[in-house]
């Protein structure tokens, strides 16, 4: 009985697991952790003064939010798989920048980002239309904004290092 029950437990909540996976991947971009030459690039070209708000959309497990910490910015990471979430604010608490970074389960379109300074991202395309459309309306002028692989569909790049595209909202904003 107790075997039944465990194997019950266990496929529940595989298909839990399985849901969250596929949601995110049909809301989003499936999770693809960042490499570490990537995530130094973005953090290069953003040259972050102490004290910027930062924020991650689709933050995943937390390391690029945990990288604006360390360099400086208040750093916010926006993600809507609730594992995720919890794997980043695991991640956040063994790291270095506790208080500094932070772990939101929220959709990124719902949240204000006009406090923003700086944002990241590495959503698909379907993804960064929804990206530009929401930083035209609530980006500051002296935002800057650094994509990994997928880029805005019409704001044109200031700068790019490989696949690692910045833009600024000044440049940009129509």
């Amino acid at each position: 009985m107790l075997t039944l029950l465990l194997q019950i437990l266990f496929l529940c909540g595989l298909l839990y697991f399985i849901y969250l996976m596929l949601y995110s991947m049909l809301k989003g971009a499936p999770y693809a952790p960042i490499r570490g030459e990537h995530l130094q690039n973005m953090i290069d070209l953003l040259k972050i003064k102490k004290g910027e708000k930062a924020v991650d959309i689709g933050a995943g497990d937390g390391r690029i939010v945990i990288a604006l910490a360390r360099a400086g910015a208040d750093a916010h990471g926006f993600e809507i798989n609730p594992l995720l979430v919890l794997w980043g604010i695991w991640n956040i608490y063994r790291s270095d920048v506790r208080g500094k970074a932070h772990m939101h389960l929220q959709n990124f379109i719902t949240a204000d980002f006009s406090t923003y300074d700086i944002f990241t991202t590495y959503l698909t395309q379907f993804g960064m239309k929804n990206v530009e459309a929401k930083l035209e309306k609530e980006a500051k002028l002296s935002a800057r904004i650094v994509a990994d692989f997928f880029t805005l569909p019409t704001w044109k790049a200031t700068k790019h290092v490989g696949t690692i595209y910045l833009y600024e909202v000044k440049k940009n904003k129509k």
